[in-house]
């Protein structure tokens, strides 16, 4: 039986009820937070769901969440599936990066200058500090357009608000962007009603081009607003945690987003959004008839395993999955197809699998023991038997992956990789050389073999390793049943253990395993890959959350590797002279050191069926973002340009935002607004009257299909004639931009 559809006026009424029975009916997996909407009746035939949605005008997906959907909060560390959909259909980043183009596309931003401010020497030197210093700043324009889904306009308060959150609260993934040291956020200052400037600890000629491109482009911390939790900035600054983000448990009314779908209603199996009719986007992406054909309704589906959904493809329950499905070109008789109609079938990225090392867990703080579990893996076997060749396997002729010419990044890579590097410190499957390095570490640390042929450490303990990956993974399950069958060739007792995909990132987040498989982060930038395994900044305690660094890889290389990565990100990407010594670094310390052991380049899983929707992208039509629902913020763009089938609509991609440059010089003087910030142990007045801009004229066109922009951007010095186009050209989020969703 569906569940009953409330209206918006019983949604009080109904709290006491909800709060009595929510354990029950969590338990039973029957109801959760129901939808304030109503007027929908027609029952679907066969989609195992609770929530009643007519066929004909909804898009079925899954692939991005694997567990019980119990909360909708955005913040949530533990929510990271759900915000796959939610941090792209209903909230928006500010642009989109595509790694196809190299191109920036809007969103929620219109346009942003990278700029150079003055500012009173106190913001950076302390109270006592006279006089006045430049700084890095970046600028940002938001659509004159845009409003929330409950009419209010978006403005810059709104930014200002959501990126302050994480310096009250630390548990926030961008709060390391105000840990006062190089390149952090000194102030952010309304300075119209749709402009924002951000005031960074950097000097003009060194401005954080991390936290920049992270900021424009990350979806992990999409704009939310305002005057739902306080009536102005005043009130915030006042009693900024008031609210807090992390412990907020909303429901579907409370999801007032600025992206085309709404939140309409969800169950612990499903979440369902419903069109924003009146959404003021459509023309930035070019959607045809103002989203009139885009599909009313989806629902996102919480499906537990890849042979579930083949048989929800073959019974037609499915439109838009990603999944790793056994010999997927079968499904094509169920008209059932792929992004391409051959090997690798899927479009390729990475390297996306990796072996977690904990190197908290002896013996596997011993350097030498996991370069013996590197040259055990045979990553061939991987991708040819768990990968069903779909993925291609990481090994040192291809750099790791990272120089695979199917990896879409090898453009934007190629260049930082020191092949030298890899060839030195890099390995091949080798069970001899493992074998070899196992007995080395025996003879230093003193260990022995017992009757079952498994190394005895001193204190007793057996060396072993439970692999964990989520159940239902079926190709990361058989990848880990293989390297525990070679690892125990090596002396390392070694199994695998498949629990839920809650309890595996739970367990992996707060650093509660041995070994683990896990995906990657990816980017413009080849920094932002190793970032996700060595950046100390992002590890915690074993127990405690950490949002990089999962391996717990610690100790003096590891803050080697860190420096080099903070570095690169305020160094001119272009100049390769000044930033390559710092690669070098990098690379050196992740491979000799091998904190972490590739496996396979990465799938972006992604199968379509155009039984009811047409419009899906594949090799024909092209992409320029990627297709699978789990690849956020990209869902949102592929859901809108969908239309029903039979329906002949005309689609235009929109242009990416292009740079040109001029070389004349001009100074402008803009009044920013005073923040005055209030906490409970301290009150800090930050005030900057004026702001003088001295920069070369930076002319930015933003065409698209029915609007062209043409916008100022104000860049500091001649210097940055070489480092701003790094922005247009290389935006990307460095916080979980494309994390692996099944």
């Amino acid at each position: 039986m569906p569940p009953t559809l409330y209206t918006s006026g019983e949604m009080p009424l109904r709290k006491l009820a909800l709060g009595l029975v929510a354990a029950v009916l969590l338990a039973l997996s029957l109801v959760g937070f129901l939808s304030p909407f109503s007027g929908v009746t027609s029952v679907r035939a066969q989609t195992p769901s609770l929530i009643a949605l007519p066929r004909s005008e909804t898009v079925y997906m899954g692939g991005a969440v694997w567990g019980p959907i119990t909360s909708l909060n955005p913040f949530s560390p533990s929510n990271s599936q759900l915000d796959d959909y939610l941090q792209s259909m209903v909230y928006l980043p500010l642009f989109l990066f595509s790694p196809v183009t190299g191109g920036l596309y809007p969103a929620l931003g219109e346009n942003f200058t990278a700029t150079s401010v003055t500012v009173p020497a106190s913001l950076v030197y302390g109270p006592n500090a006279t006089g006045t210093v430049d700084r890095a700043a970046l600028e940002i324009w938001i659509w004159p357009n845009a409003t929330w889904q409950d009419g209010y306009p978006v403005t810059a308060d709104d930014v200002v608000f959501t990126l302050y959150l994480a310096k009250y609260f630390t548990g926030l993934s961008w709060s390391w962007m105000f840990s006062r040291g190089p390149g952090s956020i000194l102030n952010i200052t309304p300075v119209t009603e749709k402009e924002v400037m951000i005031i960074f600890n950097s000097t003009p000629s060194s401005p954080p081009w991390g936290t920049m491109i992270s900021i424009l482009t990350s979806y992990s911390y999409d704009v939310v607003p305002l005057h739902e939790f306080y009536p102005n900035l005043s009130a915030f600054f006042a009693n900024s945690t008031k609210w807090n983000p992390l412990s907020w448990s909303p429901n579907v009314t409370q999801i007032i987003g600025d992206g085309p779908y709404r939140v309409y209603a969800y169950t612990p199996s499903e979440i369902v959004f419903i069109k924003w009719d009146n959404w003021w986007g459509w023309n930035i992406w070019g959607v045809p008839a103002n989203g009139t054909y885009a599909p009313e309704y989806v629902a996102g589906l919480v499906i537990t395993s890849n042979p579930q959904a083949i048989s929800m493809f073959e019974t037609y329950e499915l439109d838009w999955g990603s999944y790793f499905l056994t010999n997927v070109w079968q499904l094509q008789s169920y008209n059932v197809y792929t992004y391409f109609t051959h090997s690798p079938w899927n479009l390729q990225y990475g390297p996306s699998v990796v072996l977690l090392i904990n190197n908290e867990y002896p013996p596997y703080n011993i350097t030498l023991v996991r370069r013996a579990i590197a040259y055990a893996i045979n990553t061939s076997q991987l991708s040819a038997v768990g990968e069903n060749t779909q993925e291609l396997p990481c090994n040192i002729s291809n750099g790791f992956g990272l120089l695979s010419p199917y990896n879409l990044y090898y453009g934007a890579w190629g260049k930082y990789i020191n092949t030298s590097i890899i060839q030195r410190y890099g390995w091949t499957f080798n069970l001899t050389e493992a074998q070899l390095l196992m007995q080395q570490v025996a003879s230093e640390y003193g260990w022995h073999k017992n009757s079952q042929g498994y190394w005895v450490m001193p204190n007793g303990a057996v060396v072993n390793a439970t692999i964990i990956v989520p159940y239902g993974w079926t190709d990361w399950m058989e990848d880990a049943d293989l390297i525990a069958q070679n690892l125990s060739k090596i002396g390392i007792e070694a199994s695998t253990v498949f629990p839920t995909y809650s309890e595996y990132w739970t367990d992996v987040s707060e650093g509660e395993f041995s070994m683990a498989l896990m995906w990657g982060w990816t980017g413009p930038l080849p920094a932002t890959w190793f970032q996700y395994y060595v950046y100390t900044y992002g590890t915690a305690p074993i127990g405690s959350w950490a949002w990089a660094d999962l391996e717990r890889f610690t100790g003096p290389a590891a803050t080697e590797a860190t420096q080099a990565i903070n570095t690169i990100f305020s160094t001119n990407p272009y100049n390769l002279t000044a930033v390559m010594p710092y690669y070098d670094e990098l690379e050196t310390v992740f491979f000799n050191d091998t904190p972490v052991v590739p496996l396979l380049l990465g799938a972006y899983w992604y199968e379509y069926s155009p039984t009811y929707w047409a419009g899906w992208p594949n090799e024909t039509t092209g992409t320029i973002f990627p297709p699978a629902n789990w690849a956020a913020p990209y869902e949102a763009y592929v859901l809108v340009h969908l239309h029903p089938k039979g329906v002949t609509v005309t689609t235009t991609t929109p242009k990416p935002i292009t740079v040109t440059y001029t070389t004349a010089t001009t100074t402008t003087t803009t009044t920013t607004a005073t923040t005055t910030t209030t906490t409970t142990t301290a009150t800090t007045t930050t005030s900057v009257s004026t702001t003088t801009v001295t920069s070369v004229t930076t002319v930015v066109s933003s065409t698209l299909s029915t609007l062209t922009t043409t916008v100022t951007k104000l860049v500091t010095s001649t210097t940055y004639l070489a480092i701003a186009v790094v922005v247009a050209a290389i935006v990307v989020g460095l916080i979980v931009w494309a994390v692996m969703r099944r």
